[in-house]
């Protein structure tokens, strides 16, 4: 009896310890996290539910609160767009992208738009609500097509699309309008893990060094989140002073990575 009470009150105490955080993003994600390490510019976590796995880093630009798992809750206020220097050499710079335009819509996969906007709906697909998409196996090209044709029928004032795929899960799109007519609508701030920019569908606006490519492998879940993290792992192990990766990940072809160092 009494090694029972002393197992409960160590389990108790470690489930204190490793009680999860919550960061909230600016693209509406709720994160399951430990949080590791908090800086001004960028906070360390490993995701709760795989705390043996990789180590993500968030900028705080890219963040509205966190609650931590005492109860204690820390609000982000984000900069105004306007103070954005793109031809500045600020390190804090070196995330700005270009992103990409399908059928007429900016697509923010792994990045977040500069220009101020409204989230004026959503769409979601499982992977399995289309030929296309049950052939591929929910792989990125066609998730990706398939959220900006279901974007585009929702709401004929859609401009942009941020989307939030998640392996194994429900594939969501943010529909977008910009507020500000003047604005270059193309540029974002592409988010980090494990000390790399990631560049999904977009490019880099700082110049950069390539320093090599990279293969993607075979896996039974070819989706997003499972090739890019296979990718960031890759990247870390084989080029230690990279500072980004651009992904290329072909649906029915051969996925690849470019290790890049600004």
């Amino acid at each position: 009896m009494k090694r029972t009470l002393i197992f409960l009150l160590l389990a108790a105490i470690s489930m204190g310890i490793y009680a999860q955080d919550f960061i909230v993003t600016k693209d509406a994600k709720k994160i399951e996290a430990i949080i590791l390490e908090v800086s001004k510019s960028e906070i360390k976590y490993k995701e709760f539910d795989n705390q043996e796995g990789p180590t993500f880093i968030l900028d705080v630009e890219d963040i509205t609160s966190v609650t931590y798992s005492n109860g204690k809750v820390v609000l982000y206020s984000q900069p105004a767009p306007d103070t954005l220097s793109v031809n500045s050499s600020n390190h804090a710079e070196l995330n700005i992208a270009r992103v990409t335009s399908y059928s007429g819509i900016y697509v923010f996969t792994d990045c977040e738009p500069i220009s101020a906007y409204e989230v004026i709906g959503e769409v979601s697909v499982t992977g399995f609500e289309s030929s296309e998409l049950q052939n591929s196996w929910g792989q990125y090209e066609s998730v990706r097509n398939e959220l900006v044709k279901s974007a585009k029928s929702a709401n004929g004032q859609v401009e942009g699309v941020i989307l939030t795929l998640v392996t194994g899960g429900v594939d969501k799109a943010h529909l977008i309008k910009f507020k500000n007519l003047s604005e270059d609508h193309s540029l974002a701030r592409a988010k980090r893990y494990s000390g790399l920019y990631v560049f999904s569908d977009n490019e880099p606006i700082k110049k950069y060094d390539y320093l090599g490519s990279l293969k993607g492998k075979f896996t039974i879940l070819p989706q997003y989140t499972t090739l890019r993290d296979n990718f960031i792992k890759k990247c870390t192990k084989k080029y230690k002073d990279a500072s980004g990766v651009i992904l290329h990940l072909v649906t029915g072809g051969k996925d690849t990575a470019e290790a890049i160092k600004f």
